[in-house]
């Protein structure tokens, strides 16, 4: 058995299915399905990895002048034996230096670790007021940059400051709050180390969170009311960064 993740990219080894779940064909740094290999591999008796390991060496089987053990699967398709693959939810490439200071740096917080940012401007004053009570309920702690009375007053300083925040480690996570919640993205998402997502349902909190390592979270404050935000609040908390494709498309534009 091999364990797999959804991926696109030619960084990883893939495993190829026929129509009832078995390997028919490996291959390494080249993309022959949706279907990339963690890196975990699992043979039914360690005399059949051990012969098979030999033959690959012998017969000088390399991808880019390197033995992997993704390839030797070939082998043993080739002689009948049955691979099977089994999905993984979630998977976080540690392969290089730069992966592991992507993963510390923007995976390894969980919401509540440090102070969640609030800001917004009068639009979004009541709802951020309302985020604050429901922070409040959950134990976890906040700043709140403002606006900090209801009257008329724009969010640029505020989003700025609480986007300084994330950048200097001081918040890991942003509230942000406006009349439709694209001010604030829009302006969030133009400061270095931010990734905004607009929020306006449950999925969508999800989503940013699990497909886009999202940092700071437009929620427009036209329709908020109490317990949409607490819900969104509770799976933003509760939900985390999947990885493996995912983690390449936010590298990439990062």
């Amino acid at each position: 058995m091999i364990l797999t993740f959804k991926a696109n990219s030619p960084a990883h080894s893939y495993v190829a299915l026929d129509e009832n779940g078995f390997a028919t064909r490996t291959a390494e740094k080249q993309v022959i399905s949706s279907d990339a290999a963690v890196g975990v591999y699992y043979f039914k008796k360690g005399s059949i990895f051990v012969n098979y390991a030999k033959e690959l060496i012998a017969k000088k089987i390399k991808t880019k002048n390197e033995f992997y053990i993704c390839p030797m699967y070939n082998l043993l398709i080739r002689d009948g034996l049955k691979t099977k693959i089994q999905q993984v939810e979630k998977m976080h490439v540690l392969g290089t230096p730069q992966e592991l200071e992507f993963f510390v740096d923007k995976v390894a917080s969980c919401f509540g670790d440090t102070p969640v940012g609030l800001c917004s401007d009068h639009s979004g004053y009541e709802p951020k007021e309302m985020a604050k009570q429901i922070l409040d309920t959950l134990n976890i702690k906040y700043v709140d940059f403002g606006c900090h009375v209801e009257k008329n007053i724009d969010y640029n300083q505020f989003v700025i400051q609480a986007t300084d925040a994330l950048k200097n480690k001081n918040c890991n996570f942003v509230l942000g709050f406006c009349r439709t919640g694209q001010g604030v993205n829009m302006l969030a998402n133009k400061q270095k180390g931010t990734r905004a997502a607009l929020i306006y349902d449950n999925y969508s909190a999800e989503m940013a969170v699990r497909h886009n390592c999202a940092n700071f979270f437009s929620i427009p404050a036209k329709n908020a009311n109490y317990d949409q935000l607490n819900e969104i609040i509770n799976i933003i908390k509760s939900n985390s960064f999947d990885g493996g494709r995912h983690m390449t498309r936010i590298k990439d534009n990062d």
